[in-house]
């Protein structure tokens, strides 16, 4: 999404005869970043086969036209107050940070104390804030149909943080005029910029006291079930589709066999289970099978299955006692990003040394 905001700036700010040298640099500096990025963007973008990802434009809700922040599809909101309540929070909030873009613009450019440099700056973050403003709302949809890939951000309320950003550099440079002479009118704006930063404020405490507005039966809900989105399941869970999945199901289930089981560690990447198997037992675990999950029988690596009727991992016990143990290690494509990652890392920290050494 910043890709596009990157590449605006660009062609604002650059002189014609020096396009094609800030190009380079704007190219350097993507590559740069998408390295820097690896550990997470590589496992992000392989691991799709694994998952359900297409289910994520697959309902209403996730489609872009039906979820833009001005103009919203009136009957999707009306069908569904969550997100109703969730929009018009993000509407109260988006005209408030733009009364207050407004308010600092009017005080800065009424002093006219900044420099050519600094004036073309905050061009810029104008007709940014504009454009972002202008893709979350209905008219934008030809836009979203343009570009490719764009359709798949679903909710156009994401390019709000990229707005609001750029209205941060321009109301912390209205903050800076205070140190200037106002003269009378711009008291008054300055009244008005302070009013909507307490406004701001207030409202930021607001959300955060209030659980982002979550009423007592969305709290019971989150405490006893698990409240699951669909398009991250593994493929080889069944009943991947359903959204609320109740917390009933036990850690393990012996399926063949006789065992007594006693759990040692049962935590988010690693599963620690003592087994004393009177004769061979088939042991189902409440895990799904996913790329990364190793399982272990007194640290010799086991063979593992899956579960048709649920998705679990299941492993045979032979007889006797045994220690067994899931644990999530990285894949080779994970320590691969990740070495990628920190090279990149330790060059630009070596050439940020170098440059300062040299200085």
């Amino acid at each position: 999404m910043f890709s596009l905001v990157i590449v605006g700036y660009l062609l604002f700010y650059s002189d014609w005869e020096r396009m094609l040298e800030n190009s380079k640099r704007l190219l350097v500096g993507i590559i740069i970043t998408l390295a820097l990025t690896a550990f997470f963007l590589c496992p992000a973008l392989y691991e799709r086969k694994f998952i359900h990802l297409e289910y994520s434009t697959m309902l209403p809700e996730f489609d872009f036209r039906n979820t833009f922040l001005f103009f919203p599809n009136a009957d999707l909101t009306w069908a569904n107050p969550f997100q109703a309540k969730t929009l018009g929070i993000l509407q109260a909030i988006t005209i408030l940070q733009v009364a207050w873009t407004l308010m600092s613009l009017a005080i800065v450019f009424r002093n006219k104390i900044l420099y050519q440099l600094l004036r073309k700056e905050l061009s810029v973050s104008i007709l940014l804030s504009l454009f972002c403003l202008f893709l979350m709302s209905r008219p934008s949809t030809f836009i979203w149909r343009l570009i490719p890939g764009l359709p798949q951000i679903q909710f156009s309320t994401r390019w709000l943080s990229i707005c609001t950003l750029l209205g941060a550099l321009i109301i912390g440079v209205g903050f800076e005029s205070y140190k200037h002479d106002l003269g009378r009118a711009g008291k008054w704006l300055k009244m008005g910029h302070l009013s909507c930063t307490f406004l701001a404020a207030l409202s930021s405490v607001l959300i955060i006291r209030g659980g982002c507005f979550l009423n007592e039966e969305h709290m019971r809900a989150a405490e006893a079930d698990v409240y699951n989105a669909p398009e991250y399941n593994p493929r080889s869970m069944p009943n991947w589709q359903q959204r609320v999945i109740p917390a009933k199901d036990p850690e393990f289930a012996i399926m063949e066999g006789k065992a007594h089981i006693k759990i040692e560690r049962w935590a988010s990447h690693e599963r620690n289970v003592h087994v004393e198997a009177e004769m061979p037992t088939q042991l189902r675990l409440r895990l799904y099978e996913y790329p990364g999950w190793i399982v272990t029988i007194d640290e010799q690596r086991a063979q593992i299955s899956t579960d048709p009727a649920t998705g679990g991992i299941v492993v045979n016990v032979p007889q006797g006692r045994h220690e067994l143990r899931a644990r999530f290690e990285k894949t080779w494509w994970r320590k691969a990003a990740l070495g990628l990652s920190g090279f990149t890392a330790l060059g630009i920290l070596s050439f940020t040394l170098k440059e300062f050494l040299c200085r």
